[in-house]
């Protein structure tokens, strides 16, 4: 195939527990098997983060409450200052809980 720009292909025979494992293990790092094969050979450390979509979530609720003070603001219209402070509360504990995950991520 000469417009391959990688024309090899590569096969392998595994028990039934790798194969559960490599099953595993691709399924938590949302990569394709390709790209998980090719970055475990290039030794590149795959780290999987589990457990984000939560984080995700309350990030952009929070986005969307910050987004709404702004525009409020650059109305002119009053904030409550009881829902200013509940959403700095909120995204301290995001970024906590994001600094968390690069120092486990960093170890």
């Amino acid at each position: 195939m000469p417009n391959r720009t990688r024309p090899h292909q590569v096969k392998a025979w595994l028990s039934d527990s790798e194969l559960s494992k490599f099953i595993q293990l691709l399924k938590q790092s949302g990569m394709s098997q390709t790209d998980y094969i090719r970055k475990s050979i290039l030794q590149k450390e795959i780290i999987v983060v589990e457990d984000l979509k939560p984080l995700m979530l309350e990030m952009k609720k929070q986005g969307i409450n910050l987004n709404q003070i702004a525009h409020r603001l650059n109305e002119n219209d009053c904030v409550d200052t009881t829902e200013l402070s509940q959403l700095i509360e909120k995204l301290k504990i995001v970024y906590i809980d994001i600094d968390k995950l690069n120092t486990e991520i960093n170890k």
